[in-house]
């Protein structure tokens, strides 16, 4: 987890200004951060995550990268986002659904 999104989960039991500090992060950032808009890149992430989730559930948590990788062939994916994101070798090391 970030330590913006740590700051906004915990604002309610502790001063953002004291979460700031501790996890060694300005207050001013924490700020603009909470009104800034998500890039692209996290945007794109978000619809992909959200096409992949479903698959993932279908199979009961059992198709893993491989296999949902190989789905946008199918109807699941929109397989141009998928290959912008893995490429053609199937590489996904960091993604986590």
């Amino acid at each position: 987890m970030r330590a913006y999104e740590f700051v906004e989960r915990e604002k309610a039991n502790h001063a953002v200004v004291r979460l700031c500090r501790v996890l060694g992060v300005s207050p001013s950032g924490y700020w603009a951060w909470r009104t800034r808009d998500l890039s692209a890149r996290a945007q794109s992430d978000a619809q992909l995550i959200e096409q992949i989730r479903p698959i993932h559930q279908v199979s009961r948590g059992t198709y893993g990268v491989p296999r949902i990788h190989a789905d946008p062939c199918g109807a699941c994916l929109d397989g141009d986002a998928m290959g912008m994101r893995w490429g053609c070798d199937g590489d996904a090391s960091g993604w986590r659904v």
